[in-house]
């Protein structure tokens, strides 16, 4: 429901009062009542009146009628209303005033006027008002939230029935539900998204008691009869592709053992940049998300810096297209009987997820039982992915709601973890039984049709959005990889290992410019920018297609590629990479994605991290494989630092992949295709033996390692990568 009002034309007044179905003998509150803070942490401050000044808080202060208690940024309170023992919790930023605290004839009352942030309450007992400078509300029940700021005003019912009143109007919620008053005076009804409910399991422990609400059968479209089962498709067998060229079929990049969607660009050689990570200014960077595999080695003072190899795949500027629903940002943890998977724009419109295409974040997500009743509402994350956790053998419809400008593509295509399930006129999914972890219900949306389209304007929530430009971007709009800085004496040996590619850098320090090859010096186009030097991808194409050889065929394969992964694993959910206090990654396992997602820590505040994103897609960086190399580093000045990775040399690794991790090893020795050809091919990855270890198919992050540095598990599937610098660097 949306609905327009006067947004300065009320008061909010949100009224508690226990449910009914409590049940038990109603008990007799004494008259005396008191505020106590029961918890501080961090910042928390208090006053006894508006006149006073803020003075630390303190666990057991009582907080009289005109007190006001504020909590500071990342600071959290709660307060305890006795005898009942209702609970009001502060999230950071908040401020409230305490504004009465009686004993009515119809039980326990209090009222808190919020000026700002976010509050939580868990009634015990007696009913609570809440106002804010703008809103009616009342509510019934136990457990609700109220955040107030410059975006508007938002409430959360967990449990109960709550109720907003406005304008002469009235609307009811019962707990799992949620109503926006935004600044423009729109008020809209919806369900707690999952980012809500994570809130309240984060902020009052009090809220895992509750079960998680049934969400109302209104929001989703009508409910047609359920389709029956079809007969099974075939999924895709489990393939195992490489190490030597022949052993991959036609189309396939011998990097990722994947399709590619212009075979042509395998007859290209590759185009290998020197992608900077630092100033944290330069992120999110515009182009790894593409490249079949990225390099990051140590340059000193803390720093790393990415070699980013592109072949096969050509970076481009993506539209990002959003379903209706907000996007989930809560990491899916699968049970033991899931139904999950993916959600995507089917660019050729053939039916079949390709491995060029991409999600489509936001996309709603309904499960229902077999008899049609609604049981849970998901969304689909950045990537597109979505996942519920079920019951074993029982039966479930799956529904995808449609997304503005765009219809289901056609179901049952080929293999069935590849095809769409969506009925093109419903966005159903036939009955299925749960069993397992079963990660193969997908939809697939394609254009509409122009003869389909009508005058009304299509909403912003399907509409295909460009990526934003971004500081450093160079202006280009149409795709550029970067930002780009100067080359190390590493990428020497790296560049030789495609060859016939080209290498790009912005200069280098003299001693290092005479050792290293390049085809072109990229500098900024902004002297008062660091991150100016961007390449463009059609400047990156005439590269390739100016350093090929057409007498002699492209050979990048020497790897060995399986959807299977190798026996004899540890459970690995999370790796965290310690270059320095100021530079760390943390990849977390996707289990819907196969992946591993990259998270960066904010130089400021080292124990903060957040998603990085490809600055072409706007998308979580996603990585099939992570591989940890470990060679020698040879310092030459404390700024320029060589590492053994010439030809000729070997040394233990571990691989990360569908979150298990490996012991293997690396070597850059010639096999028979090297003495034949004199042709150098990629590192390698073997086990112990030397047998080819496989990879995921997919995309590799490579961090070079010094011998001194390590590995080791910090809790069950949790590790810590930690890299020290070599002796004599700066």
């Amino acid at each position: 429901m949306n609905t327009k009002t006067s947004f300065l034309s009320f008061i909010l007044i949100l009224v508690f009062i226990l449910s009914a179905c409590r049940g038990g003998t109603e008990t007799v509150v004494p008259a005396v009542r008191s505020a106590v803070i029961s918890l501080v942490e961090n910042d928390v401050r208090a006053r006894p009146n508006e006149q006073a000044s803020f003075e630390p808080a303190a666990v057991g202060q009582q907080i009289a009628v005109g007190a006001q208690v504020q909590s500071g940024e990342d600071s959290r309170a709660r307060l305890e209303l006795r005898p009942e023992n209702t609970l009001v919790y502060l999230g950071p930023n908040t401020l409230f005033t305490l504004a009465a605290l009686e004993q009515a004839e119809s039980g326990p009352f209090a009222r808190l006027w919020l000026e700002l942030g976010q509050v939580w309450i868990v009634l015990k007992g007696g009913s609570l008002e809440v106002e804010t400078p703008s809103g009616v509300a009342s509510v019934r029940g136990s457990y609700m939230g109220v955040g107030y700021g410059p975006d508007g005003l938002n409430i959360t019912c967990l449990e109960g029935h709550c109720n907003l009143t406005y304008d002469g109007q009235s609307l009811d919620m019962t707990g799992g539900q949620a109503c926006d008053v935004l600044p423009d005076g729109s008020v809209n009804q919806r369900p707690m998204t999952p980012e809500e409910y994570n809130e309240w399991n984060e902020n009052v422990p009090e809220a895992s008691e509750v079960p998680p609400a049934e969400p109302p059968t209104a929001t989703p479209t009508p409910i047609p009869s359920p389709t029956p089962s079809p007969t099974p498709q075939e999924t895709q067998q489990p393939a195992f592709y490489g190490p030597d060229l022949d052993d991959f079929p036609p189309g396939y990049n011998p990097l990722t053992g994947l399709p590619v969607e212009d075979p042509y660009l395998l007859q290209l050689p590759a185009v290998l940049i020197s992608i900077t990570h630092f100033p944290p200014s330069a992120r999110p960077q515009a182009g790894p998300g593409f490249a079949p595999i990225v390099y990051e080695i140590y340059i000193s003072e803390g720093t790393t810096r990415f070699l980013v190899v592109f072949y096969g795949e050509e970076p481009e500027r993506q539209a990002q297209r959003r379903g209706n629903c907000p996007v989930n940002q809560t990491p899916f943890v699968p049970g033991e009987t899931v139904l999950a998977n993916y959600v995507w724009f089917d660019e050729n419109q053939n039916g079949a997820q390709d491995a060029w295409e991409y999600g489509i974040e936001g996309v709603c997500v309904h499960l229902y039982d077999e008899q049609n009743n609604h049981l849970l509402t998901t969304s689909t994350d950045i990537n597109g992915f979505y996942g519920f956790n079920v019951e074993a053998g029982k039966r479930y419809i799956i529904e995808f709601e449609a997304v503005p400008g765009l219809v289901f593509t056609e179901p049952n295509v080929g293999y069935d973890d590849t095809d769409s399930d969506a009925d093109p006129d419903t966005g159903r999914t036939p009955v299925i039984t749960a069993s397992g972890v079963d990660m193969t219900w997908d939809a697939g949306y394609i254009p509409r049709p122009p003869s389909e389209e009508t005058e009304t304007p299509t909403p912003t929530g399907g509409t295909p959005e460009e990526t934003p430009t971004q500081p450093g971007d160079g202006g280009g709009g149409g795709g550029e990889v970067g930002p780009i800085r100067s080359g190390r004496l590493p990428y020497r040996y790296i560049r030789d290992y495609f060859p016939d590619s080209c290498l790009v850098y912005a200069g280098a320090y003299e001693e290092v410019l005479a050792q290293l090859p390049g085809c072109r010096m990229q500098y900024g186009s902004d002297e008062s920018d660091i991150n100016s030097a961007m390449l463009d991808i059609t400047t990156m194409r005439q590269l390739a297609e100016n350093n090929r050889d057409p007498d002699v065929p492209i050979n990048y394969s020497g790897n060995a590629f399986s959807d299977t992964p190798p026996e004899g694993g540890a459970d690995a959910q999370r790796v965290d990479v310690f270059w320095s206090w100021q530079n760390q990654t943390r990849w977390v396992y996707n289990p819907l994605a196969g992946a591993y997602e990259r998270y960066v820590n904010h130089p400021d505040r080292p124990d903060e991290f957040a998603p990085i994103a490809d600055r072409l897609t706007g998308r979580t960086l996603l990585f099939e494989n992570l591989i940890f190399v470990f060679a020698e580093h040879i310092v030459q000045t404390p700024t320029i630092i060589d590492i053994n990775l010439q030809p000729g040399n070997r040394g233990n690794a571990y691989l990360f992949r569908n979150g298990q991790v490996y012991r293997i090893r690396w070597n850059t020795l010639a096999g028979d295709y090297e003495q034949a050809t004199g042709r150098a091919r990629p590192m390698k990855f073997t086990d112990e033996y030397g047998n080819p270890i496989p990879l995921a198919p997919g995309h590799t992050w490579v961090h070079v390692f010094t011998p001194a540095s390590y590995l080791q598990e910090q809790a069950p599937g949790i590790w810590l990568a930690r890299f020290y610098a070599p002796a004599g660097s700066r």
